[in-house]
């Protein structure tokens, strides 16, 4: 057997299942402004944290990559329901914090103002730098881009940011649901 005739590895965390989903969803594109018709798409992703069609959609596109993998795992999704990056990694659970990349562990670049962006951490090579998936962005690591596209180094200094790359590790915080919530769900 070759290993492209390997069964697909089924993640067993919550970090690596975010990772494995972003690598799904690399290289979707914004169809035309405010339309993206195609299922799992922005638009989703967008209504998914209650905002707007045709919004920014970075902080969208992280949370998508969480519930999605959340449902897979039976958990309860940990990472904060918002289109703000800033106000997403301000309301994840300190115990989530951590100082280093890994793979599925998600990224906040401050922009000043209010503003950021947010993505994935796929790989980290040897030297310690990570290669990373985010929404909104394009080739040259704006946070106002087109796609959800590929970036290798710092996330503060790709995507032009104004302090430390700040790293989330949801698999700290997943838990699966409590009876009450699993009760609710069989309503």
């Amino acid at each position: 057997m070759s290993a492209t005739d390997a069964a697909p590895m089924t993640p067993d965390t919550l970090g690596e299942a975010m990772a494995c989903w972003m690598e799904a969803h690399e290289g979707t594109t914004e169809t035309a402004p405010n339309s993206n018709p195609a299922a799992d798409s922005i638009d989703d992703w967008n209504r998914g944290v209650g905002s707007p069609v045709g919004s920014e959609w970075c902080a969208a596109t992280v949370y998508a990559a969480g519930s999605a993998s959340s449902k897979q795992l039976g958990l309860v999704n940990p990472v904060p329901k918002s289109a703000n990056a800033m106000r997403q990694y301000g309301h994840c659970e300190p115990i989530t914090r951590v100082d280093s990349p890994a793979r599925g562990r998600a990224f906040y670049v401050d922009h000043g103002g209010g503003k950021g962006h947010a993505g994935v951490c796929v790989s980290v090579d040897a030297a310690g730098v990570p290669t990373t998936l985010s929404g909104n962005t394009n080739a040259a690591g704006s946070r106002l881009g087109n796609t959800l596209g590929r970036h290798t180094g710092d996330p503060t200094v790709v995507h032009h940011g104004v302090g430390p790359t700040k790293w989330i590790d949801f698999n700290r915080a997943a838990q699966p649901p409590t009876a009450a919530q699993v009760a609710g769900f069989t309503k």
